[in-house]
């Protein structure tokens, strides 16, 4: 067998091992959909809302946290990190009307971590939820969010995170992009090696938080705040587990522009120049990597002539694209139907192409290039 298809097979190998990867995603997350839950103790959760010029969003997150049912949260902590708005006294009127939340200023150029960590030492009870100030919920978020962590005693819990509804091409391209990251988010969690985490959708163990001191060892990278609490809760041994309960979801608004999009994926991208996790790094290496091969492969394929072992070559292509793009689209449809969207597969593919071909650019400009964010370098 010659050189060409010993290649051809070795990337039909790595297909099918990332068709296997993703297939048992797909059960895990669908699985979870329906869970059997026994009686179980229930569980205190302190909510905290780490906000940095918020004016616009802040009191309707905190209505929505009073609108929580069977009972809002008797605890809600508000984090203000030195905002240049007028976020900081919405959120003490608030606090005159609702006595549940209480609320803590910060000056200076602290950051989100540190805002996190001064709500943490302000928490009373053993949970303490995230919550983005930016995001919106339904009324059963948090006894979602309680109940996910009593059947399963985490020492965190990850949470789903959707995107609002957005209008479009751009708008349709974003909520694939995100139906993706929500299917890899809690495909992987959900099989017992979570990848992703959203730290405007998380729940922690305060002990455990406090035994790794809290970001100590992160805090020069201005973002970042939920990937590395995942890895450090990993790396202690920690045990991670994920909500996949349409009713614990909170939704978060697409960019509004290129520009924003791109500073967003610059942001993300350039975190993990500080984010040691080979499962991760091994997974979009081969995630990105295989279409790419492939895609190299297809167009050397076209030049070879008749009698070339073209017949295999082709059968070969053919088989790794599918094993490639036909789990992921399974996987991606699983996350649709969680947020009740209906599942298109062109859509999709297109998504998934675009986000393969477009992610090696932004790590390469991530490398030099760090986005503001919230006012300052990430």
């Amino acid at each position: 067998m010659n050189g060409w298809l010993l290649w051809l097979l070795g990337l039909l190998g790595l297909a099918l091992f990332f068709a296997a990867l993703v297939r048992q995603w797909t059960q895990a997350f669908r699985s979870a959909l329906h869970p059997v839950v026994g009686p179980t103790d229930p569980v205190r959760v302190s909510v905290l809302v780490p906000a940095r010029n918020e004016a616009g969003r802040i009191t309707l997150v905190l209505q929505d946290l009073a609108a929580q049912v069977p009972a809002p949260p008797d605890e809600v902590i508000v984090v203000d990190d030195a905002s240049e708005d007028g976020t900081l006294a919405q959120a003490r009127s608030m606090a005159a009307r609702w006595p549940a939340v209480r609320v803590l200023a910060l000056q200076g150029t602290h950051g989100k971590k540190a805002a996190l960590e001064a709500g943490m030492a302000m928490a009373s009870h053993p949970v303490v939820l995230f919550t983005d100030a930016d995001v919106r919920f339904g009324q059963g978020r948090v006894a979602a969010v309680e109940r996910a962590w009593a059947s399963t005693s985490p020492d965190l819990l990850l949470g789903p995170v959707f995107l609002r509804e957005a209008h479009g091409a751009w708008g349709r391209f974003q909520r694939e992009e995100q139906a993706v990251l929500l299917g890899v988010g809690a495909g992987s969690a959900l099989s017992g090696t979570a990848l992703l985490a959203n730290g405007a959708n998380m729940a922690v163990r305060r002990s455990v938080f406090e035994a790794m001191g809290g970001y100590a060892a992160d805090r020069r990278w201005a973002s970042g705040d939920d990937m590395f609490l995942l890895r450090r809760v990993q790396r202690a041994g920690g045990r991670v587990a994920f909500v996949a309960a349409p009713d614990a979801a909170v939704e978060v608004e697409p960019a509004s522009n290129v520009l924003d999009w791109m500073r967003q994926r610059l942001r993300w991208a350039g975190k993990l120049r500080a984010y040691p996790a080979p499962g991760a790094f091994a997974f979009g290496a081969l995630a990105i990597g295989l279409p790419w091969a492939l895609a190299a492969s297809t167009l050397l394929a076209l030049d070879r002539r008749i009698g070339h072992d073209l017949g295999w070559s082709w059968a070969l292509l053919l088989l790794g694209w599918a094993a490639w793009t036909g789990p992921a689209l399974g996987l991606v449809q699983v996350a649709k139907e969680v947020q009740g969207l209906r599942h298109g597969p062109v859509g999709t593919l297109l998504a998934l192409l675009g986000m393969a071909f477009t992610a090696p650019f932004i790590a390469a400009m991530a490398l030099v290039l760090r986005p503001r964010w919230k006012g300052r370098r990430t």
